[in-house]
This record gives structure tokens, sequence and C-alpha cells, in this order.
């Protein structure tokens, strides 16, 4: 009998530590959803998205006003590829959305932002500003949540919140051959 009440006790740490990673958001994952898959879709709700190309042709943006998500909806995504797969995600992060992450994914870590004085200044973060960083499926991987307060030209008090799945090893080889190409329309400079 003791052998039993031991793998119970041995055990139960494990369960407690165990909680969801984030490896994309809802059908978009990190690294695996190609763009082609979305653009050529004949669902529906794919529809709404937009292609935005950048001008070096790099990486490629499909953006959407909203996309509903287990009943949320989702202002402004954006996905973000790279050699048609999906390396970020980003979007606006509503009272709902915050609230689904951190049932779905935990309260995550959390990474105050400096307090500033208090006092109104038009776009200055107050001392409720903060990031979470999430669990991952993958080193590479980074998940954010970033949360501040700022005012306006009329001193009142707003909050804007914006998430942000990447793959980080993904945006440093993009990072590089843009500045590469950079480098190379220099040379006739």
């Amino acid at each position: 009998m003791l052998f039993n009440k031991t793998i119970i006790i041995i055990f139960f740490p494990l369960v407690a530590l165990t909680q969801n990673k984030m490896d994309g958001l809802g059908p978009f994952k990190i690294g695996k959803t190609l763009k082609s898959d979305i653009s050529n879709s004949t669902e529906a709700a794919y529809s709404i998205f937009t292609e935005i190309s950048k001008a070096d042709d790099i990486d490629v943006d499909l953006r959407a006003d909203y996309f509903v998500l287990a009943g949320i909806t989702i202002h402004d995504l954006q996905l973000i590829f790279f050699n048609d797969t999906l390396y970020s995600i980003l979007c606006d992060a509503s009272d709902s959305f915050v609230l689904a992450l951190k049932t779905k994914y935990g309260n995550g870590i959390i990474q105050p932002h400096p307090k500033d004085d208090g006092k109104c200044t038009l776009g200055s973060f107050s001392e409720h500003s903060y990031m979470i960083t999430y669990p991952t499926t993958d080193y590479a991987i980074e998940a954010s949540l970033m949360t501040g307060y700022f005012f306006d030209t009329e001193c009142k008090k707003h909050r804007r919140g914006i998430f942000q799945i990447t793959n980080m090893v993904t945006y440093s080889r993009m990072q590089n051959k843009k500045h590469q190409e950079f480098k190379e329309k220099l040379k006739e400079f």
C-alpha cells in the first residue's frame, strides 16, 4: 500500500506543473500553416483576409479586421509569412481574448513596465502597463501579451493590448536577408 501512495505523491506535482503550450492561434500554427493553404481555401472564414505584400517581397502579411475563433472576435489579426510559412501572428487583445489566454495557458510570466510618475503626458504609459510571456511548444517561438494604459489628448486613460507569437529564428533569418539585400542596393549608392 505504501507503493501506491508514493506513486501518487510523485505524480501529483508533475500533473500540477503541466499546462497547455502555445504553437499558434486556433487553426494558425507557427511553422506549419502555409499562406497558400489560406489563400486557396474555400472556407468563408478565410475569405476575410487581405494580402498585404511588403515592398521588399520577403515577407507577406494576410490581414483581417476581425476573425471569430471559439466565439471570440479577434480584431486586427495579422498573419505574417516567410517563404510561404507562417512565422508570426499579431492581433489586438480584447478583455475576452485575454481571459481566453489565461484560461487556456495560465497566467504566464508577468514583466511589469517601469512605473511612471502618473502625470498625464500624451502617449505615456501608466504604472499598470505590463507584458506577459507564455510557454510555447518550441524554444524558438516566443509568445507575449503586451498591455498598456495610455493617455489621449484629453488626458483620458485608455487600455491597449497586443498579442504576438513569433518564431524568433525565422524572424532573425528574415531580418538578415533584408539587411543583405539592403547592403546590395547600397553598392550602387
